[in-house]
């Protein structure tokens, strides 16, 4: 199918198939969703995405990758970037957490910034050293997601959403004493609020200067 909307777009990607179920139930239902566009071209390649809703004159797009990880991101998200109606990414999904006490199972992460804790050198003496900075977000998605959290609690909702640094890499992270390393390497000066593994891969996009793009 062809867009023919001159709308902007805001792109939706998810990277397990229990998000992929959430987002479509959420916004029109599996059973409505019908409408697919292919984004990109041979040279980039290319990517079935599907309509979801449009919202302020804002076409919402939602599509499922397979396979996790920065790489896979990346590559995608190269593949929206091309495209000159796709204003935003957002990456929807299952993060983990840093502190138990404060954060619970259905709080809300959204990261101002994106550390890519990969690669590192690992010292003889044990010590680690990272390779990399921490990268902005998109200061106006962010903005806006903390008007809105501010108006919903100003109405009495009991949403839980933390806003802060973000820890991104190609590891699947169950390790409890691994995550207290990394926080500890993250930490100094910044909020720390969880991670994931896809993050890292928008974010290398948006280090090549196509700042369009948010997380």
């Amino acid at each position: 199918m062809v867009n023919s909307s001159t709308n902007p777009i805001i792109m939706l990607m998810t990277f397990n198939s229990n998000e992929w179920k959430a987002v479509c139930e959420e916004f029109r239902g599996l059973a409505r969703l019908k409408e697919s566009v292919t984004f990109g071209d041979d040279g980039i390649g290319t990517k079935e995405c599907w309509y979801l809703t449009t919202i302020s004159d804002v076409d919402i797009y939602g599509t499922h990758i397979s396979d996790q990880g920065p790489a896979e991101a990346q590559q995608y998200a190269t593949i929206f970037n091309a495209d000159g109606r796709i204003r935003a990414i957002i990456v929807v999904g299952v993060a983990f957490g840093i502190d138990s006490k404060d954060q619970k199972i259905g709080d809300i992460l959204v990261a101002k910034e994106i550390w890519n804790y990969n690669p590192l050198r690992r010292n003889n003496d044990g010590s680690v050293k990272y390779s990399n900075a921490p990268k902005d977000t998109s200061a106006n998605i962010v903005d806006k997601l903390f008007s809105i959290y501010q108006q919903r609690l100003n109405r009495g909702s009991s949403d839980r959403v933390h806003f802060g640094q973000y820890l991104s890499g190609a590891e699947l992270i169950d390790f409890e004493p691994r995550r207290k390393e990394l926080f500890s390497a993250a930490s100094l000066g910044r909020d720390v609020i969880g991670g994931d593994m896809e993050a890292a891969g928008i974010a290398k996009v948006m280090s090549f200067g196509l700042k369009k793009i948010g997380v």
